[in-house]
């Protein structure tokens, strides 16, 4: 394990949760912090924000 993260910056990401009735259902990450919805449907996923230093947003 070299430190760096599993997933990669700009995944797509989703919870596969199970209800107590056996479903498994996919969710969105309440700690997401960036969430995008699909070009052609409306359907929202969460995308792993980690960028490389260098390409990090410095508010002015």
């Amino acid at each position: 394990a070299d430190g760096s993260p599993a997933i990669k910056h700009g995944q797509a990401v989703k919870l596969l949760i199970e209800t107590p009735s056996g479903e498994l259902v996919d969710r969105l990450s309440p700690w997401s912090r960036y969430v995008q919805v699909g070009k052609n449907t409306n359907v929202y996923h969460g995308v792993f924000y980690n960028p490389p230093v260098d390409q990090v947003y410095k508010f002015k």
